[in-house]
């Protein structure tokens, strides 16, 4: 579920999104897809030439930021 999808409709999802929460929480069972994290390299100079002239960027799902910040 994207964040701007989230935020649009956070009344009408907040329910759903905290079953599945307590869900996971209660089991102690995590979903694969809390596990992966999309990364994405992003220039620290204006002319990047070497691989040490990028910094890595993680996007993890809105369910895992819900969850990291409770």
């Amino acid at each position: 579920m994207s964040a701007w999808l989230f935020r649009s409709c956070s009344y009408e999802l907040a329910d759903i999104v905290s079953a599945i929460l307590n869900c996971s929480v209660s089991t102690g069972k995590v979903p694969s897809y809390r596990l992966n994290a999309a990364v994405t390299p992003v220039s620290k100079v204006n002319k990047p030439v070497k691989l040490s002239d990028y910094r890595p960027i993680s996007v993890i799902p809105i369910s895992v930021e819900l969850l990291n910040r409770l």
